[in-house]
Order: C-alpha cells, then structure tokens, then sequence
C-alpha cells in the first residue's frame, strides 16, 4: 500500500483542526500553515483540542506563518481548507513553492470547488473531500464539533491517485473520523446532494438571521425550503446525478434535526465576510440555465446574498476612507 509521510494544511478554520488532528494522530507528518504569529504560538504551545461530537487533541511540531516554509517542507500532499472565496489568493501564494509532483485535496464544499485549482494544479493532482462535519472556533487551538454526519467521502479526480485517496480515507476512519475513498463519478453524487442541503438553508438563515432550528420551525419557511430542494433536485438530475426519490423527504427530515446555530456561509454573511454564495446556490442557478430550467428560489437567494455583500463592502470602504 501507498504511504504518505508529509501533509501540509493550510487554513486552521474548524475543519482544517479537525483534519490536522485526526491526520497526525494517524501518524502522518503534519505541517500547519496558519495567518496570523499568535495562532502559531498558541498552537505550538497548546496544540489543537476538539471539544463537542469528537473529543480529541494532538500537538504540533511544525506550525508555520509563512507559506514559503512550504517548499522547506516538501509535502507529498496539501490539504487547502480555507474559504473558497480564498482559494484564487491561496494559489498565488504556495505555486511558487510546490513541486510538480505535490498533490492537492481541496476541502471546501460547494459544486465544482475542485475546479478552482485547477490553474496551477492539473486534474491527476487533484483530489476532492465532502465534508460532513462542522464546528466553530472557540479559541485560537480550539474547535467544537457541532455536528457529525458521517461519513465523509474522498476522491481523486483521475484514478491514479485512488491509492492515496484511500490511505487518507483509512487514516481519518481509523482515527474515529468516518471516511469512504469512492470514485470520482461517486463523489459527485455526494458533491450535489451536500450542497442542495447547504443552499437549501445556508442562504435563507444569512437573509433572515434565523438559525436552522428557528428556520425549520416555521412551517412557512419549511415550504420555502422544500421548494429551493425540489429546484436543485430537478438540476442536479438533469446534470446526469442520479437522485434517489426520497432524497426531498429525507433531506427534510434531516435539517428538522438542525441545531440552534448557524450555518458557516450565514455567520460569514452575518459578519460582513465574504461567502461561498456563488458555489452553493450560484452554481444550482448556472447549470440550470445550462437546461433552461427555472430557479426562482436559489436565483433570489443567490441574487441578494451578492447585492447585500456588496453593498457592505461599499459602507465599509466609504468607513475607512
């Protein structure tokens, strides 16, 4: 079997923590890449602690605040768990640095996020996550897991790399993360049913500055949500994703469960941030004007999320000037 020895992850968001401590308790070498001197000094002081639905923690020899020390490195794979509106300044910043050998696993959810890289990295260094956890920062080494929907999926996007997709996969499942390495063409599957969940609530919770329980618990809202699946369903399936009839109740049953919090892209939104708008419910709308088909929900969602950002990055320039 394959092996890999050096992983380098950059961005320590709660999935980037997650990631970094079940790969490192699983033997790998692990560099973290972080932004800012504090977060690597805590970090190397404390490591990283995961509190909630995974209770677990790991130190860290080699925490960096400079992407440069990524070539001194030399990893066989980098994991990019920034944000996706931080992948294009991601890549501008570590080409330099790679080897034509250096994999890429992007871990960013949203449809056709791998894509993204590939002007630097071409699809035979591609591999691809579907995330099915989430947290939130507590402190500076310190994420809670708010929820688990195991399991994760893994994936190269040529099967080259199916090996080393596998020894990931392997390496989180026997650290107690739940990971499945699958086909390419499997992964998609996933890819699309991820995110009709995310844009089916992820934007309405932005917009409303509901949380998903106060979202799930108004029966009005629920009809909207449903309606917003039922479009993406119809996309997706038109696309060649082979959506299983009961996907909508499930899915509604589902997100019933949904606690008492935000999504990531609301608190972002929330927060005045940037978000991952355009490869959630953005993306539903491109491929269906691709089929003719009408979106009118993920069309308004995706239409107000990016006039309401950019109006306040407006108030926030005419602030600073």
């Amino acid at each position: 079997m394959q092996k890999i020895k050096k992983i380098a992850i950059i961005g320590l968001g709660p999935v980037g923590m997650v990631l970094a401590v079940h790969l490192k308790n699983a033997g790998h070498n692990i560099a973290l890449f972080v932004r800012s001197e504090e977060k690597k000094e805590v970090i190397e002081d404390n490591g990283i602690t995961l509190t909630g639905f995974i209770e677990n923690k790991a130190d860290f020899k080699f925490v960096y605040d400079d992407i440069s020390e990524v070539g001194n490195f030399n990893p066989e794979v980098i994991i990019s768990a920034v944000k996706s509106h931080q992948i294009a300044l991601l890549l501008e910043m570590v080409k330099p640095y790679i080897s034509e050998d250096t994999l890429m696993l992007c871990a960013q959810n949203g449809i056709d996020t791998e894509f993204e890289y590939s002007s630097v990295f071409d699809n035979s260094k591609l591999l691809r996550m579907v995330i099915n956890f989430a947290g939130k920062l507590k402190n500076p080494s310190e994420t809670e897991v708010m929820f688990i929907n195991a399991p994760n999926y893994i994936a190269s996007l040529e099967k080259e790399n199916d090996a080393l997709s596998e020894v990931i996969a392997n390496s989180l499942s026997n650290n107690k993360l739940d990971t499945i390495s699958c086909s390419y063409q499997g992964l998609k599957k996933s890819i699309w049913e991820k995110t009709i969940l995310n844009s089916s609530l992820s934007a309405l919770c932005a917009l409303s500055k509901l949380t998903m329980l106060e979202a799930m618990s108004d029966p009005d809202l629920v009809l909207v949500i449903r309606q917003t699946i039922e479009e993406s369903i119809e996309v997706a399936q038109k696309e060649g994703i082979n959506i299983s009839d009961d996907f909508l109740d499930h899915s509604i049953i589902y997100l019933t469960k949904a606690g008492n919090h935000f999504p990531s892209l609301a608190l972002d939104f929330i927060n005045n941030k940037s978000t991952e708008i355009d490869l959630f419910n953005g993306k539903i709308v491109d491929y269906s004007k691709i089929h003719n088909l009408r979106t009118p929900i993920n069309s308004a969602f995706s239409s107000m999320m990016r006039a309401m950002t950019a109006k306040a990055k407006r108030e926030q320039l005419n602030q600073s000037l």
